[in-house]
């Protein structure tokens, strides 16, 4: 919904709060006390849009969307608006604060607030209402007024703007979910792709699908204003629907290891959280310069990386797990293949022979296939004892608790490094090249 919103707004004495029979607190006495908008340019439009623009500015709620009798007034040009009773003391503070007995607040002129745009007409007993308006500012989270847009870059160079923090967010990769949390804004997803299971948080988010076939109708239901889109993963034909559909969408593709600081402040930015963002981005910065001075200088060690075994996929310095390995003094066998995760055979990993092969799969357990390269008795990784495995949570994922992974990996590696010394101190022709 994108017209403007007439909007009238009265205050009203705590006296005047009842409760209505669908169990949420209405504010509303002998006289309407408070009135959400419904779209006079678009009658038809869904109204849930406006009334929880209209509660997120005024107290971060939602409860008029959750009302069941809401759906009557559809039609209506104006809208009393419900709040939640469990969550209706920030009001009640607000009123305490600064509203006065009888005290009106009607508006004359056109205002942007937190996104929702209203029209001013008169200014009653001002002075009375000063404080309220104080409250207002103060108390309720992520409020807004005359606040520039919000822009940011996105990774495929598209510049995405919004006009107001974004409150009702879609991702669609693991990754994005996770990172939006670390950006502080992870409360405000209201849609994830399946897989999005960290934080904990993060399992009760609503599933729109999977990442690589999301279901665009259900993510149309939910109206986001900001949709998190994974370049690699998704289908792009599905993303660019959703683009001409309307749709704010940011297109994620994070490669290197730095990419998910400047995820995780562009996320930030968007959400408005921008402070508490970079504050995530600088740890996770500190981190990689930590393992970087500690591992990045020692001894080459040739890696195999196995993401998966049928196909063979293994990946390349131009994704994450490529820079992962240069950053514990690891030499990718495939770093200069052309794509990412490209596809590889057997062939061409028994020719290159390495040191060293490490491999992911699907879950926390380590897979039976890892093991298959013992068959190959001329393998350096074979003769070393250098099969190792490392969960793809930590590893695959683009997100901060890749420090975890990356740690482990340069574990592995100095691990591997003891593993060869040993053999080739016991019998120094025991290093062998490939038959």
């Amino acid at each position: 919904v994108e017209s403007t919103f007439p909007c009238t707004i009265t205050w009203a004495p705590i006296s005047e709060f009842g409760f209505n029979r669908t169990g949420f607190i209405s504010l509303a006495g002998s006289r309407p006390q408070a009135w959400a908008c419904n779209a006079w340019a678009r009658p038809i439009s869904p109204p849930s849009r406006v009334t929880a623009e209209f509660n997120a500015m005024f107290c971060g709620l939602k409860g008029a969307t959750d009302n069941p009798a809401r759906a009557r007034t559809r039609h209506n040009p104006v809208t009393r608006m419900l709040l939640p009773a469990s969550e209706v003391v920030p009001c009640i503070i607000m009123v305490l604060a600064g509203i006065t007995m009888g005290n009106t607040f009607e508006m004359d002129s056109i205002e942007q607030i937190s996104g929702v745009r209203v029209k001013r007409q008169s200014l009653v007993n001002t002075a009375g209402l000063l404080p309220g308006i104080f409250t207002v500012f103060t108390l309720i989270p992520n409020f807004t007024y005359g606040g520039e847009a919000l822009s940011v870059v996105d990774d495929i160079g598209r510049t995405v703007r919004l006009e107001r923090p974004a409150t009702r967010i879609v991702s669609l990769a693991p990754h994005v979910t996770e990172n939006l949390f670390a950006a502080g804004i992870g409360h405000r997803v209201i849609g994830a792709v399946n897989y999005s299971d960290y934080p904990d948080e993060a399992r009760r988010i609503p599933s729109v699908g999977g990442y690589d076939n999301f279901d665009i109708e259900t993510i149309l239901t939910l109206q986001p204003d900001l949709v998190v889109a994974w370049k690699e993963g998704n289908q792009f034909h599905q993303v660019e629907r959703l683009m001409k559909l309307g749709l704010t969408v940011f297109v994620n593709e994070p490669n290197r290891l730095e990419d998910v600081a400047s995820d995780i402040i562009r996320f930030g930015i968007l959400g408005g959280r921008e402070d508490e963002a970079r504050t995530a981005a600088q740890e996770y910065i500190a981190g990689l310069s930590r393992l970087r001075n500690e591992y990045s200088g020692l001894e080459k060690v040739t890696v195999f990386y196995q993401v998966w075994p049928n196909p063979l996929i293994t990946v390349t310095d131009r994704q994450i797990i490529g820079n992962v390995i240069r950053l514990c003094g690891g030499s990718n066998i495939f770093a200069g293949l052309g794509t990412p995760t490209p596809q590889v055979g057997k062939e061409a990993v028994l020719t290159e022979n390495p040191d060293t092969i490490i491999a992911s799969g699907m879950n926390e357990a380590r897979p039976d296939w890892l093991d298959e390269w013992k068959q190959w008795s001329f393998l350096k990784a074979t003769q070393y004892d250098n099969l190792f495995f490392i969960d793809p949570d930590i590893i695959q994922r683009h997100t901060t608790r890749i420090l975890m992974g990356s740690r482990q990996m340069c574990e592995i590696l100095e691990q591997a490094r003891k593993n060869i010394g040993s053999v080739e101190q016991a019998d120094p022709r025991y290093r062998l090249t490939a038959e």
